[in-house]
Order: C-alpha cells, then structure tokens, then sequence
C-alpha cells in the first residue's frame, strides 16, 4: 500500500512538472519580439521627379487604442525616403489616407487571416478582441488529490506568468495619385428608409486622381507582449510597409 502511494505522488509531482517544461519551452521559443507585415494587395506608383515627390498624409484612427503615434511615425519615414510633406492638396503629387481599424490582442490565427484576406472595407471578425485570464477552481478533502491541484496550480501560474501573445493592427489605405488627363468613377451608396424601404445614390465624377486601396495587417508575437511593446512594433512595421510603396 505504501508503495503504491509512493509511486502515485511521484506521478502527481511529475505532471505538475510538465507544465512547468511547457512554460520555459515557451518563455525560450517566444522570447524574441516577432513582427509581420502583409499587405492584402499590391500598389505600383510610376515614378516622378524629385521635384514631385510631394505628398499629404492624412492618418484615422477609429481602433479605439488613443495612445498610437502612426502618423508621426509615417511621415518621419516618408521624409527620410525624400518626400515633402505638405498640407495643401494643390501641391500634393499624392494623397495617403489611412485608417486605423484594430489595435489589441488576436485570439487565433485565422481571424488575422479572415482580416486581410477580405481586403480594403472588409469586415472584422470577433476573434480580433482580446481575451481575458480564466479563475483557477478547485478544491477536495482527500490529500492526494489535493496534492495534484496545488500542483495544478503551479502549472497554471507558470503558464500564466510565461504567456505567449499576439496582438494585431488591421489598417485600410488609400493612396491617390495626380496624373495627367481626367479620371472617371462612379460610386453607389446604398442607404436604409426605416425598416421597409432603401434608396441608392449614384454619383460620377471626373478628376486628376488615380486610386488605390489595399490593407495592411501588421501582428507581432512575443512571451508575456504588453500592448505598448506590440504597438510600437506593429506601427513601425506598418510605416515601413507604406513607405515601400513609395
């Protein structure tokens, strides 16, 4: 009998060991900040003079996230790439607009794909919002099994403390550039009377201005990421991604 109940704390002590190993396997494997950057379509922009490479940035945020410093960050990057920045759209070659959809924690894989597969406009999925730490419960008379939750417990702090996280940015942009003779479009807004009826607007205009949208997702992956890590990662990845279009 003791030897029986030798062999079963050994057991209890060695899977509470095992989280333990997958904790430390994920603080080493995780421990570098890793940040990507993709773009759901590509832009390709003639080139033009030194003397026109003049651009006005125009930067949105609707994520929700106030403390972002992109717009900074974009046009200090446009300029080290010899571009003037300008505030009047008569002297502006092109125009960059760019909207900040999603700053936080991403819960899988698949909903950062779902976001930049669907492209410029396209809706956001809820696996973009973070999540929260689940409560660890648990309790029984009996000693041995109370031996395994404290050791539970142990597997449960060590991966808590030592968590491997993701955060994403979803940016849609829109770069216009001036070209020579005139631009047609139309475009269609389609809009709701009350629960019965709708009505379409049709509007065609003509222009100077070639458009071009894509989005950019930008995700950085590190153990125990705070937001301020990530957003300063994932905002310098964004911004070099734009500058290379340019």
């Amino acid at each position: 009998m003791l030897k029986r109940l030798s062999s079963g704390l050994v057991m209890l002590s060695f899977m509470a060991f095992l989280p333990g190993c997958a904790a430390t396997d994920a603080a080493l494997t995780g421990s570098q900040l890793d940040v990507e950057t993709k773009m759901s379509s590509s832009i390709f922009l003639d080139p033009v003079a030194p003397e026109k490479r003049t651009i006005l940035v125009q930067v949105r945020n609707t994520s929700g996230q106030p403390n972002l410093n992109i717009d900074t960050m974009i046009r200090s990057t446009l300029e080290q790439k010899g571009y003037q920045l300008v505030e009047d759209p008569a002297k502006a070659q092109y125009l960059l607009q760019a909207n900040v959809l999603q700053v936080g924690e991403a819960q899988d894989k698949e909903s950062v794909d779902k976001a930049l597969s669907s492209g410029f406009g396209g809706a956001l999925t809820g696996g973009l919002v973070g999540t929260g730490i689940g409560a660890l419960a648990g309790g029984h008379r009996d000693a041995m099994v109370g031996g395994a939750l404290a050791g539970a417990a142990i597997g449960y702090l060590a991966n808590t403390l030592v968590k491997e996280k993701t955060f994403s940015m979803v940016t849609d942009i829109q770069i216009s550039e001036r070209v020579t003779g005139v631009v047609s479009g139309s475009s269609q807004h389609h809009l709701k009377q009350g629960t019965s009826g709708s009505t379409t607007n049709v509007r065609h205009e003509e222009g100077q201005w070639q458009r071009y949208q894509t989005r950019v997702v930008s995700t950085a992956h590190q153990v125990n990421l705070t937001v301020q890590e990530a957003t300063a990662g994932v905002s310098k990845g964004l911004a070099e991604s734009i500058a290379g279009i340019f």
